[in-house]
């Protein structure tokens, strides 16, 4: 018969063998399953995050708010970083785009406020660096023809070029018999300008 590894991982887990259960979640992909061995019966937030961090952006982003307040309790500083990279920086997604194509999103800062409970300093921290993250330019690389289209968008650094150099990012072997548009660009909103959040980081200062 089939094998299911989803069972077999629960019947390890009720047995106790809670590292055989965790390693055989981790090897079929059994995400929320394997996070609640390593914060239930293992208490390894450490390696929780490290997890999490490795996982798509909008999984990671419900992982964090499933299992946050918890885990800012245990690893405040570690939980407030990954928090602070998830707010301030631009991640690629596939989700809502066509098969070929990437778009950037970020996490909202207002939205993990309430993960903070008892942590003010690490809260203040957190808003502050949303609060003054830079913007970030996209550019749009508009195909022609048919065949798979470039990446929507890529990231550029402040001195206006892609990481690889190339103001108009990577370059792919253009082909005589279609030409691409120009590449567009747009200005994707990191800084956070929510009133919550602002209220928020005045109030801590104000302390």
């Amino acid at each position: 018969g089939k094998f299911d590894a989803e069972s077999t991982v629960r019947v390890l887990r009720t047995a106790g063998y809670v590292e055989e259960a965790a390693e055989l979640a981790e090897r079929y992909d059994l995400r929320d399953l394997y996070l609640r061995i390593l914060l239930d019966d293992m208490q390894d937030c450490r390696r929780a995050l490290e997890y999490i961090s490795s996982l798509p952006f909008l999984d990671a982003e419900l992982a964090v708010k499933t299992n946050g307040k918890y885990l800012m309790q245990m690893q405040p500083d570690s939980t407030t970083d990954l928090l602070t990279q998830m707010c301030t920086k631009p991640h690629a997604t596939n989700v809502g785009s066509s098969e070929h194509e990437t778009s950037y999103i970020h996490s909202k800062a207002e939205d993990f406020i309430s993960i903070f409970v008892d942590h003010p300093l690490q809260l203040k921290r957190f808003l502050w660096l949303c609060v003054h993250a830079e913007d970030v330019t996209i550019v749009e690389n508009a195909g022609a023809g048919p065949g798979p289209s470039s990446p929507a968008g890529t990231p550029e650094r402040e001195s206006g070029t892609s990481a690889s150099g190339d103001p108009y990012g990577p370059a792919k072997a253009s082909s005589p018999s279609r030409r691409r548009a120009p590449p567009t660009r747009s200005v994707m909103r990191i800084k956070s300008r929510s009133k919550l959040v602002w209220n928020t980081l005045i109030e801590l200062c104000l302390r």
